[in-house]
């Protein structure tokens, strides 16, 4: 035993016991599995393909009651052929003029009271400092959209049904 000499289990001549090597080398594996188990190892796998159909479920609701949330904003706005949320109505005897606003922009349709009837339809927006947008056609409900970026400026609005009209004062919308 000399003088330095040293080999795999250490310095020469200072072997570690077989027992206390196999314990060690336990508690090392044992350390392994709990790393792995904690990183979602063998049962981590297993439980990520279970939360698949899960997450699908999920997704599979929310499209669902999107489906059955937006059809009535849709159906709103194709009706009218107005994006945004309606601000006001403004009823006169023959029809109503409804206001919808989309940011800064104001878009009026004028709508008969009973539809079914082609009449001559129209309607006019102006916010003020511009001209007015004017549109008409004879139709059995409604008139095309007039749109106009308003902004938070005031604004006049103008509506008519064969028989009746509206014409508003000047309001900020």
């Amino acid at each position: 035993m000399g003088t330095g000499a040293s080999g795999p289990n250490g310095p020469a001549g200072l072997e570690r016991p077989a027992a206390s090597k196999s314990a060690t080398d336990g508690e090392a594996a044992k350390g392994a599995k709990a790393r792995r188990d904690a990183r979602g190892g063998a049962r981590g796998a297993k439980g990520a393909v279970g939360r698949r159909p899960v997450a699908g479920l999920v997704l599979l609701i929310v499209s669902a009651l999107l489906a059955v949330a937006a059809p009535g904003a849709a159906q709103a706005a194709t009706a009218t052929g107005c994006k945004g949320r309606k601000v006001r109505t403004l009823p006169f005897s023959t029809g109503s003029v409804q206001l919808f606003r989309d940011g800064g922009y104001l878009c009026a349709v004028t709508v008969q009271k009973h539809p079914g009837t082609r009449r001559l339809v129209a309607v006019s927006l102006q916010a003020r400092g511009l001209r007015a947008v004017a549109k008409s056609r004879r139709d059995t409900r409604s008139s095309p959209p007039a749109r106009v970026y308003a902004g938070h400026r005031y604004v006049r609005v103008t509506g008519l049904v064969t028989g009746g009209s509206y014409r508003s004062a000047w309001f900020r919308c």
